[in-house]
């Protein structure tokens, strides 16, 4: 069984986790909404909204529109919506919704989109499959996952070290349920999703900061290691991670994304 509590680890993440999205992520929020090729009445699903990345940015391209960002996160709900008051946005809502037992109807959206979070479904082609019924022909779904190298290379560095440290640790980081294409193709072909178009990307991030690196940890689903792990092996890794970092002259991180891009045609 996984040891990867979602909820909970997002909820603590959420103090950190705009930064990081906005931070590191930014290119891909923006591509996500590229990719959708919104109209400005259309109407928009943001599916594991998170703090409103997507959800925000689709709002301003559909004055005339509707868009609904749901996640199972209080917290990351709770930032969403003090975000969209902030901005004065009013065609956007954000609602309590599990992406494995969605509310909504079949084909009642323009545009559907789920970035970063579909590989934390407990199946993920029965949500695929979900997703892609909820878009209205002539619609579109627009899926962002991680791919492997997910804060290359310090992540394998500290997953080394906490494994080193603490023997019995299991790491099962969900998003490497669909970091190899491969491995997405098959789950769309179950799915039933047609016709799909599947890129990657690179992007580098840059730390103004040595422990800059820390900050993203607490802000991502790494925090869910750090969760599970004691104050004292916490303290040593942080040391080791930042003095390797320092020998080799690190000074930025890769992040790799994958995007599934479809269109229905009926």
């Amino acid at each position: 069984m996984s040891t990867f509590n979602p909820l909970l680890t997002y909820d603590a993440a959420s103090v950190n986790y705009l930064d990081v999205r906005e931070r590191v992520a930014p290119f891909c929020l923006d591509e996500v909404v590229s990719e959708l090729r919104l109209r400005p009445e259309d109407r928009v699903l943001d599916i594991a909204c998170g703090p409103g990345g997507v959800a925000l940015r689709a709002a301003r391209q559909v004055p005339g529109g509707k868009v609904i960002g749901c996640d199972i996160s209080a917290q990351m709900l709770r930032l969403a919506r003090s975000r969209a008051e902030e901005l004065g946005m009013e065609n956007v809502t954000f609602e309590h919704a599990d992406m494995n037992r969605l509310p909504y109807e079949a084909g009642s959206f323009d545009a559907v989109a789920c970035s970063l979070g579909i590989f934390f479904a407990d199946d993920i082609a029965a949500a695929l499959n979900t997703a892609w019924r909820l878009v209205r022909p002539g619609g579109r779904l627009v899926v962002a996952t991680i791919g492997r190298n997910m804060f290359a290379p310090v992540s394998d560095r500290f997953l080394d070290l906490a494994q080193t440290h603490q023997h019995d640790l299991a790491v099962d980081l969900p998003w490497w349920r669909t970091s190899d294409i491969s491995r997405i193709h098959a789950l769309l072909a179950e799915a039933g999703v047609t016709g799909a178009r599947i890129t990657h990307h690179d992007y580098v991030t840059r730390l103004p900061q040595l422990d800059d690196w820390w900050q993203l940890v607490l802000g991502s689903g790494f925090r869910n290691i750090a969760m599970r792990m004691s104050e004292d092996s916490l303290k040593l890794i942080r040391t080791e991670v930042d003095e390797w970092m320092r020998l080799n002259d690190i000074n930025s991180l890769t992040t790799g994304i994958n995007y599934i891009t479809c269109t229905r045609t009926e």
